[in-house]
């Protein structure tokens, strides 16, 4: 029911909302305000947060209300709050050794909340970019095991514990602007100890269509990532944009599988106010998203996330409320 809302939604957008001729806007700062829920195997979690981003120039709109030039060079400073609670609850089977064939049930239970800051800034001197982030994280849960079915081994208890904890990290970046349309970048990432290294190009194609390009790469060559956006204008003022991306991943993991990873989108724009999107992944991961912008200032958006794979019963539904000045 709540998917046949949301495709309805996509469906009505365009007829509800007409066609306004298209003119660029610029603007300095960007806030919004979102929520989601999600439900997946054992478990389901809900999302509030609210983020906010100010540019020291204007920005200039590439025609629709939320576009804008593939690399950005201007400096800005932005702040994102967002809280999350969770609650997973799961029964299993256990043996009461690895030769034994006599098992016991098990309920297991948590409840998470966590809270989430991020900071990041990045500063152009001349061609010189300088940047940073910082991220700050907590978290209180509770865990409870409990027995069901049959005899636990008698090293085995009940148990109910609390449990809290913070952390934070940051990151440094130092950029190059070789053109307006051509980025390099160093980023030294604290948590993981190691740099990374990226480039963007915007390759223009006329004065609104262009091909954006973008790679990136850790300081051992273990990680490629590789992405790609193709903006371009259509007739009656609509616009269409095509991304891509593609990372190959030859570390060492005991933990992830994955060598590749693909992922694909497009979003529709029906004029410079309303616009649609869809996104897909090798995960089997899809999204169905629609935007709205009631007037220059202020938008609605509704989307909805799921995954096609039987072992991983995902479903996310978000709203997002956002002012631009």
């Amino acid at each position: 029911m709540k998917l046949s809302l949301v495709a309805a939604a996509i469906v009505l957008l365009p007829i509800a909302f007409s066609s306004q001729a298209t003119e660029t806007k610029s603007f300095q700062s960007f806030s919004s305000v979102n929520y989601s829920n999600s439900d997946y195997n054992y478990g389901d979690a809900f999302n509030v947060g609210i983020a906010s981003q100010y540019f020291f120039d204007e920005r200039i709109t590439k025609g629709p209300l939320n576009e804008f030039d593939y690399i950005n060079t201007l400096s800005n400073i932005s702040v994102d709050y967002q809280y999350t609670s969770a609650e997973h609850s799961r029964k299993m089977s256990l043996p009461y050794n690895n030769q034994s064939v006599e098992m016991f049930l098990v309920q297991f239970e948590n409840e998470i909340e966590s809270n989430n800051v991020n900071i990041s800034a990045d500063w152009f001197v001349g061609d010189f970019l300088l940047g940073g982030t910082y991220s700050y994280s907590d978290y209180d849960g509770t865990w409870k095991t409990a027995l069901l079915e049959g005899d636990a081994p008698n090293n085995w208890d009940e148990d109910y514990s609390k449990m809290s904890d913070s952390d934070s990290a940051y990151s440094l970046s130092l950029g190059y602007l070789i053109s307006d349309n051509f980025l390099v970048k160093s980023t030294y990432h604290q948590t993981a100890e190691l740099f990374t290294f990226m480039a963007s190009y915007d390759l223009t194609l006329n004065d609104t269509d262009y091909i954006g390009f973008s790679y990136e790469t850790d300081e051992n060559f273990d990680v490629h990532a590789l992405s790609s956006k193709y903006f371009m204008l259509l007739a009656n003022d609509s616009y269409l944009t095509v991304s891509a991306a593609y990372t190959v991943d030859n570390m060492d993991d005991d933990y992830f599988d994955e060598d590749n990873y693909w992922s694909v989108g497009s979003s529709y724009y029906f004029n410079q106010y309303t616009s649609i999107s869809a996104n897909y992944d090798e995960n089997e991961n899809y999204s169905l998203a629609a935007t709205h912008f009631f007037n220059d200032n202020y938008s609605l958006s509704a989307g909805y996330t799921s995954t096609n794979d039987s072992d991983d019963d995902f479903k996310s539904y978000g709203i997002s409320f956002s002012a631009q000045f």
